[in-house]
């Protein structure tokens, strides 16, 4: 998985001598730039339509679906459910494997501080769903 790169670059820091305490809390701090950028860029009103000239390039409205007025049966047996379904399944069998093997990235990294980060992972990781 791409995302345990950012073990790699934390450790990195770390055996340049940033302290464990300081490369997290750095690694924190840049989601919480991206938040406030996020928060400053966020349009405080709906973006506007552009008009389209001509209504065969019109999107339809999205309640327009076919799919929105077939009954729950027929939507789970329609071919963009089955679709959608084993897109998530295959994302969700990714994210298990690094999920699986999380502890074994982080201790080839850095042995002495993967105890504390695998602590710190078993938290975070439900939270994030919550969230």
């Amino acid at each position: 998985d791409a995302s345990s790169v950012v073990f790699v670059g934390l450790a990195l820091f770390m055996e340049r001598g940033v302290p464990f305490a300081h490369a997290f809390a750095g690694y924190a701090a840049i989601l919480w730039i991206f938040g406030a950028v996020v928060l400053v860029l966020w349009p405080s009103k709906p973006v506007p339509q552009n008009q389209v000239a001509d209504e065969a390039d019109a999107c339809p409205p999205l309640n327009s679906s076919t799919l929105a007025t077939l009954p729950l049966k027929q939507q789970f047996s329609s071919t963009e459910y089955t679709l959608l379904l084993l897109t998530f399944s295959v994302g969700m069998i990714t994210i298990n494997f690094f999920i699986a093997t999380c502890d074994l990235q982080m201790q080839s990294v850095d042995s002495e501080s993967a105890p504390e980060l695998n602590g710190a992972f078993s938290v975070l990781l439900p939270l994030g769903g919550i969230v």
